[in-house]
């Protein structure tokens, strides 16, 4: 039987969530700046996916082979 997986703990959250905090800081101060605009919601999204396949890779349970 297979074991349940732990849920991640607040740290890896917190490292996970970097690259999407540091996205939205970069689009909004490109916003303010009028330049960049592009780049910035470009870091987001890769930010997001990051943490999303991160935490779905965690939490996900695979059969064993």
């Amino acid at each position: 039987m297979s074991e349940k997986k732990p849920a991640p703990t607040t740290t890896q959250l917190i490292i996970w969530a970097i690259p999407a905090v540091a996205g939205l800081i970069f689009t909004l101060v490109a916003l303010v700046l009028h330049q960049g605009v592009e780049w910035g919601l470009g870091g987001l999204l890769f930010g997001v996916l990051y943490f999303i396949i991160r935490y779905g890779s965690q939490t996900i349970e695979t059969p064993d082979q």
